[in-house]
């Protein structure tokens, strides 16, 4: 089996006790039938201790009932009591495994690293070149899933190769970057479903022109409204679904209210000029991510558009949140506030399947949030 990662994974250390947010607040994790079966059977103080956390969740889960917000085995030093009495191999799967996550596309196995983790996110964003991953083969036999076509998963895999060559192609802004990425993406739905492999070349060979794609760009501007309500009223719909969301801390809900004052201030998006060369390599990583993460949820969806207008989203909200507090701070952001504002985002909106839903939800049927609109607001933004 093929197994690719970031370059960065395997240099992951968890920071334990020095977090700067713990894992181990905040979240309701499940536990996994192994695990739930070890503490059933763990004997003396600690296994009565397990049993007692345990609990069913309204799904039928069983997870731990968490105190004020955090794991009952969380001690006062942000350390696992479970981990220092049982060991490693006693965590419950979650636990074991974050930040990092894995996915199987036939013979292909992907693993990486979740930005809501402070350290996965120190890793991710600091390194100013673009990121890069590696491939490695192992001796594992490859996954066999009925519901995966094998021909339409390679296309797929086709797209997001071009998509990460798109998203760090640094010869345009990260907002026109993703302005291509949406135009080249609903030109590729468009095709999924017919059987015209000679169209889908040609749109290969168009977005891999640089300029054929200095000439999209132009397109596009040239079909902005001179009026500015469409930009607003896409990033206004777009902070009222934020705001809507389910959020697990309020001092997220509170960043996201500042955030739609800041928008309000005609002041705010004049300054966003210069606050584009704070960290500005953060948001093209932010893209990869999520596109390595997420775009490949297509090959069973047959969305793949859906997901780039999530990746739009995604770089859009975590920008304005920073630039509100860039803003707020006398525009000075250090590194490390500047990526708790990615680690905050990931938690709060990335995590969250009902979130991630509701996203999708308006995605699909809401006009200010529709590609072609994203595109034309992305293409001359800020």
């Amino acid at each position: 089996m093929n197994f690719q990662t970031p370059e960065t994974f395997d240099s992951f250390r968890c920071l334990a006790g020095d977090c700067p947010d713990t894992c181990c607040a905040g979240w309701e994790v499940v536990i996994d039938l192994e695990s739930e079966q070890l503490y059933q059977r763990a004997d003396g103080p600690m296994g009565q201790r397990l049993r007692d956390a345990m609990t069913l969740d309204a799904d039928g889960d069983c997870i731990f009932i968490n105190q004020d917000g955090r794991c009952p085995f969380l001690n006062p030093e942000n350390l696992c009591d479970i981990h220092i009495a049982l060991g490693e191999d006693a965590l419950s799967e979650t636990c074991r495994l974050y930040p990092r996550f894995y996915a199987d596309y036939g013979s292909l196995r992907e693993a990486g690293l979740s930005l809501s983790c402070p350290e996965a996110a120190r890793l991710i964003l600091s390194d100013p070149a673009p990121m890069r991953f590696v491939m490695a083969q192992n001796d594992e036999p490859s996954g066999y899933d009925p519901d995966l076509d094998p021909l339409f998963c390679a296309r797929m895999l086709r797209a997001r190769h071009l998509g990460r060559t798109l998203l760090q192609n640094r010869r345009f802004t990260i907002f026109e970057r993703l302005a291509l990425l949406l135009q080249f993406a609903t030109r590729l739905t468009a095709l999924l479903f017919m059987a015209d492999e000679a169209a889908e070349n040609a749109l290969y060979t168009a977005f891999s022109d640089e300029r054929q794609l200095t000439r999209t760009l132009s397109d596009l501007r040239s079909s902005v409204p001179p009026a500015e309500d469409e930009a607003s009223g896409t990033l206004d719909a777009l902070f009222n679904i934020l705001i809507q969301c389910e959020h697990r801390q309020s001092a997220f809900t509170r960043q996201l209210e500042r955030a739609r004052k800041h928008l309000k201030s005609p002041d705010s998006l004049t300054a966003a000029g210069a606050f584009q060369s704070v960290h500005a390599h953060y948001y093209e990583h932010l893209s990869v991510y999520c596109l390595f993460r997420y775009f490949m949820d297509c090959a069973w969806s047959c969305e793949p558009l859906l997901q780039i207008q999530h990746i739009a989203l995604a770089c859009l909200s975590v920008y304005i949140l920073s630039l509100s507090l860039w803003l707020e701070k006398d525009q000075a952001l250090s590194e490390q506030e500047h990526q708790a504002v990615f680690c905050s985002y990931s938690r709060e909106i990335e995590h969250s399947i009902p979130n991630q839903t509701l996203l999708s939800d308006h995605l699909t049927v809401d006009h200010a949030l529709s590609a072609g609109v994203l595109s034309r607001l992305l293409v001359c933004f800020p």
